[in-house]
């Protein structure tokens, strides 16, 4: 990721989490063994290391995990408080140009990630938010070809409230900026995620056109057009989250099945 300032950069994490007594939290990789966790885990605090590291200027952190609001506690960054401008172009703008590094978390510190219809309920609301044709989309609410991760975060977040409630338990996901500067530039932006087949649709109409709109529009808003096409890659593999979260799981649960075998 070095040299590519333009880059964006998103890591998503569906797995375990563990919090010691010392009120860290760590990834529970695969073969983790909760009595060596400095040599079997992951600090979670080391994704902030690695964030100041990259060269890329927007960067979102995924976390669906037990306790993985703890990446966010005592965070050098700020809670994210962008809201949408009047003038959704000029808004556009500032934020692709800005730096932004940021983590959307399931739950906080001390909470467990809960799951709905085997997949995580925290990952299952953010791709229905992204998805379209499902109705009550993010972008089926929006009058524009784009979405904050604000935006998201709040469709993400009254949809897990909900779901719980359900259960009787309580998930509360937490959105913050994990970094207040990054190579000496404020992250003041934010990460904005594209409606690819209106883009492409506008596109298309344009081109019959022949005004060109859709060139002048991404020119207009500098490196949209690189974030487009990028995003067109991370659209082809929303659906493979949840396969990830499913096996994931159902792999963890065939190892316990073993191990309660052997002990008896």
């Amino acid at each position: 990721m070095k040299q590519k300032k333009l880059s964006r950069f998103i890591f998503f994490l569906a797995s375990h989490g563990h919090l010691d007594d010392d009120g860290r939290g760590w990834i529970c990789t695969h073969g983790c063994n909760l009595n060596k966790l400095n040599s079997t885990c992951i600090k979670m605090s080391i994704l902030k290391d690695f964030a100041e590291s990259i060269d890329s200027r927007h960067q979102l952190y995924l976390l669906d995990c037990c306790h993985a609001g703890s990446l966010l506690v005592s965070s050098r960054g700020k809670k994210s408080t962008s809201l949408v401008s009047s003038s959704s172009s000029q808004y556009a703008r500032a934020m692709l140009h800005s730096p932004t590094i940021s983590g959307l978390t399931a739950v906080t510190k001390n909470q467990e990630a809960l799951e709905e219809g085997g997949h995580g309920m925290f990952t299952r609301s953010f791709v229905e938010a992204l998805q379209e044709g499902v109705g009550v989309g993010v972008f089926h609410r929006q009058k524009r070809n784009y979405v904050t991760t604000t935006e998201l975060f709040s469709y993400v977040q009254r949809s897990v409230l909900e779901l719980a409630k359900t259960k009787g338990r309580e998930q509360t996901p937490r959105f913050e900026q994990l970094l207040i500067k990054h190579k000496n530039d404020s992250c003041n932006g934010q990460m904005l995620f594209f409606d690819w087949h209106a883009h492409a649709a506008a596109a298309a109409v344009s081109g019959g056109e022949g005004g060109g709109g859709a060139e002048e529009e991404e020119q207009q808003h500098g490196v949209a057009s690189e974030h487009f096409r990028q995003f067109q890659t991370f659209s082809a593999t929303q659906e493979k989250l949840l396969k990830r979260k499913s096996f994931s799981d159902s792999h963890m649960n065939s190892r316990r099945h073993r191990r309660s075998n052997t002990i008896q």
